[in-house]
């Protein structure tokens, strides 16, 4: 059996934000934060090369499911330009949503059981790319607790959704 070659340089990054009304005074300095972020991983440096030289990334907002008024999860295609990512992060509101905890916990699992592409297949925006075709990632931003135990996969566990990201590789920040 041959082993697989290391990938360096090449991502998929979720951008997770609580998306809920609490989040309104700060989630314009983070969307900003996040444009900075990722145009200073990909514009070369003076020594050549960008931080990443293969990257795709997309934004997931998510509420309380207790609330109707607002789409509880807003989940968008991969895209590997930084003016559609700001096109993402434009159309992200902060509303809705109630009293503490939020469905982070359902917004991880949601993510970690996303499809994956296989090694001979395209890219897909719905999906992440093969796990030994680049790193994955999830950045969240929140200002509040999870609720435990899940809606979404009703009565699954905090335990439940970190098997999931271990068995999907993703590095959760």
């Amino acid at each position: 059996m041959s082993q697989q070659p290391k990938v360096k340089g090449v991502a998929d990054i979720v951008f997770l934000l609580d998306a809920t009304g609490s989040m309104g005074p700060c989630i314009n300095a983070v969307k900003q934060n996040i444009t900075k972020f990722v145009s200073s991983m990909t514009t070369p440096n003076p020594n050549g090369g960008a931080v990443v030289k293969e990257w795709r990334a997309k934004i997931v907002g998510y509420r309380d499911l207790d609330y109707t008024d607002v789409p509880a999860m807003v989940d968008n295609p991969f895209v590997n330009s930084v003016q559609e990512l700001e096109s993402q992060l434009d159309a992200l509101t902060a509303d809705g949503g109630g009293d503490e905890p939020e469905t982070l916990l359902e917004a991880l699992y949601m993510l970690a059981n996303m499809p994956s592409t296989v090694p001979s297949e395209e890219l897909r925006p719905d999906a992440w790319r093969n796990v030994n075709a680049g790193r994955r990632f999830v950045i969240v931003f929140t200002d509040a607790p999870f609720k435990e135990p899940l809606r979404l996969p009703k009565g699954a566990t905090l335990d439940t959704v970190i098997v999931s990201l271990m068995t999907a590789k993703i590095v959760l920040h």
